[in-house]
């Protein structure tokens, strides 16, 4: 499995420039940007790839800067225990500003599986149809709330408490 992970991570950069269907999803920038000046927020990835994948994949959209820790597949196969890992890590790095129980979780994610995964480590959920699955598909899995995008900052923003400050 290490010669497999090291040979992916090789030609991961060339597999991600050379893509020609990439893009990024409508108003993840600007969300991203405005989440990371707020002081009261700290931003995790949760992802199925290893580490290094996902930040060779992160970089080409410049958004590695955004996640300075995360829950990753090599924490675990299972995405709710990836997830806690990444949980994890982020109330680490916090917990001498705040107690565990004024901490909010909170899994913002483009598939059914991001939202059970979620409310299995006690997170509030945003589901968002820009990934594979429908706005029917994601209402059918019951997250706490359905965008279509991410470009509404001002919507995702007050969801997420605080609203959007100047």
């Amino acid at each position: 499995m290490k010669v497999l992970l090291e040979k992916y991570v090789e030609i991961l950069p060339i597999t991600v420039r050379d893509s020609r269907n990439f893009h990024l999803m409508p108003g993840i920038l600007g969300l991203l940007s405005y989440l990371r000046s707020r002081k009261d927020v700290f931003m995790g990835l949760g992802t199925g790839n290893i580490e290094e994948g996902a930040r060779i994949k992160l970089s080409r959209g410049g958004l590695n800067k955004f996640f300075s820790f995360g829950g990753f597949g090599s924490d675990s196969g299972d995405r709710a225990e990836l997830l806690e890992a990444g949980f994890q890590r982020g109330e680490q790095i916090v917990q001498k500003e705040y107690t565990r129980k004024s901490i909010v979780r909170w899994v913002i994610g483009d598939t059914w599986r991001d939202v059970a995964a979620g409310r299995a480590c006690g997170a509030k959920t945003i589901a968002v149809a820009t990934g594979g699955d429908s706005l029917y598909e994601l209402a059918s899995a019951s997250p706490d709330f359905l965008f279509a995008t991410l470009e509404d900052k001002e919507a995702v923003c007050n969801i997420l408490g605080g609203g959007v400050r100047a």
